[in-house]
Order: C-alpha cells, then sequence, then structure tokens
C-alpha cells in the first residue's frame, strides 16, 4: 500500500479508537483507496494488522472504491475483494450511476453499499430524469439488499425528497462541510440529540 494511503487509514483508524474510548457516537468511517491499493496483494494482511492495533473490528471501516476498481479484470483485485468482505469490511462503490457502471458487478462482486452521485441529486429539483434515476437506484439499492448514500445533499428540498423515496444516509453541505476530527467531535456532541442512534 502506498504511503499515503497507509497514513489516512491510520489516521482514520487513530481517530475512531479514541472516539470509541470516550464513547463519541461516530459508528464507522469510510475511506476511499486508489485501484492499485485493492491490486495489492498484501492490502488484506495490512487492514488486519491496523485493526489489531488500534483495537477495532472490520465493521468499523467502510472502504470506498472508485468503479475502475469494480471493472477491473485482475484476478488479485477480485480476491482481495472477496478476502476484504470476508473479514467484514463494508465495500462501498463510489459515485455510483456516473461512469460505466455495469448491473453484471454488482450481483458478482461483495459490494454492500452504492454511493449515489452528487450530480443526480444537485438536479433533484428541477429535474424529472434526476428523480427518476434517483428512484430506480434506490430501489436497486433495495432489491439487492445494499445500503445507498446520496451524496452532495445541500437543500432540504434535496432531503425530503431523498429521505421520502426511503434514502436514510446523506451527505453534504446541508448538515456540515467536511470537518477536521476535533470539530467534528464538537459538530456530533452539539447534535447529539437530533442524531439517529448508531
Amino acid at each position: 500500500m502506498d504511503e499515503l494511503s497507509l497514513w489516512v487509514l491510520r489516521q482514520a483508524c487513530d481517530d475512531l479508537g479514541h472516539w470509541r474510548q470516550r464513547g463519541v457516537p461516530v459508528p464507522r468511517i469510510s475511506v476511499n483507496l486508489s485501484a492499485s491499493n485493492f491490486d495489492n496483494a498484501t492490502l488484506p494482511d495490512q487492514l488486519r494488522g491496523l485493526l489489531q492495533e488500534y483495537h477495532l473490528g472490520a465493521g468499523d471501516l467502510v472502504l470506498e472504491m472508485t468503479e475502475s476498481v469494480m471493472l477491473s479484470a485482475h484476478a488479485r483485485v477480485l480476491r482481495n475483494l472477496d478476502a476484504l468482505h470476508a473479514l467484514g469490511f463494508c465495500l462501498s462503490l463510489d459515485d455510483f450511476g456516473t461512469g460505466y457502471s455495469s448491473l453484471s458487478h454488482l450481483h458478482r462482486l461483495p459490494i454492500s453499499e452504492l454511493k449515489l452521485d452528487r450530480s443526480f441529486v444537485q438536479d433533484i429539483e428541477h429535474s424529472e430524469t434526476a428523480r427518476s434515476l434517483i428512484v430506480s437506484i434506490l430501489r436497486i439499492g433495495e432489491n439487492l439488499n445494499k445500503l445507498v448514500v446520496a451524496e452532495g445533499v445541500e437543500t432540504e428540498c434535496q432531503r425530503q425528497f431523498l429521505a421520502a423515496h426511503g434514502c436514510d444516509l446523506l451527505q453534504g453541505f446541508l448538515f456540515s462541510p467536511a470537518l477536521p476530527a476535533p470539530a467534528l467531535e464538537s459538530w456530533l456532541e452539539h447534535h447529539r440529540g437530533a442524531l439517529p442512534a448508531a
């Protein structure tokens, strides 16, 4: 694994480990990994070692991938995805619906989560096509028993539409911009009563 990716994973595990010790309600952390990371034969062992080092479980990390990973024909990538799934990691497909997604890949790869790209969400208020595509993707996720996370939620109208159609996992500036760990902890404390149970 490249040094930057390893540093990001270590930082995520360190932050989550400290939050767990102090009872801060962060259920899991998502980390984007590159296609080359998923092609690294040592990835499952490195991740297992990090979890042991920080006393975390595989369910504490979501590993996000791009479509280039999903469409890879390399046997090592497929072996790694299966190994990570067997270890209990949640595998998330980022920016779903914007590239060359093939539905055939969704049933043969151990992906647990689809991230609905922000370009669909931004068009909710003025595009019937975007609304129809969103509903279709939500039904695909539901029927395949996969979580769907809507990215880029910025308005109450977007939130209401997504919630009305069964999308309960949302991220975007409507809630908060990206925050460093200490600021996130303060935000969570301030919004504790309004957050769903982890």
